[in-house]
């Protein structure tokens, strides 16, 4: 859901929250950091799109938690 949503012409930043509710909270759960690396920063920039800074602001440090639990895992 969250690439089609991505790829759509037509987005909104409340249709950005609505899918990010579920799809965010439910990767970070179940550890998929692999997902989190991926879709943090797409969808940093599509709320930068809409000038929404503060939410953009929050996924870049949610792509950066991400990536630092991913180099700690794999050195430890």
């Amino acid at each position: 859901k969250l690439s089609n949503y991505a790829a759509q012409d037509e987005r909104t930043v409340n249709g950005l929250y609505e899918l990010e509710v579920g799809a965010f909270t439910h990767f970070e759960e179940q550890n998929h950091y692999e997902l989190s690396l991926f879709y943090t920063p797409l969808w940093a920039n599509l709320y930068e799109q809409y000038h929404a800074y503060k939410p953009a602001s929050r996924y870049y440090q949610k792509a950066l938690q991400a990536s630092e639990k991913v180099r700690y895992l794999m050195n430890h």
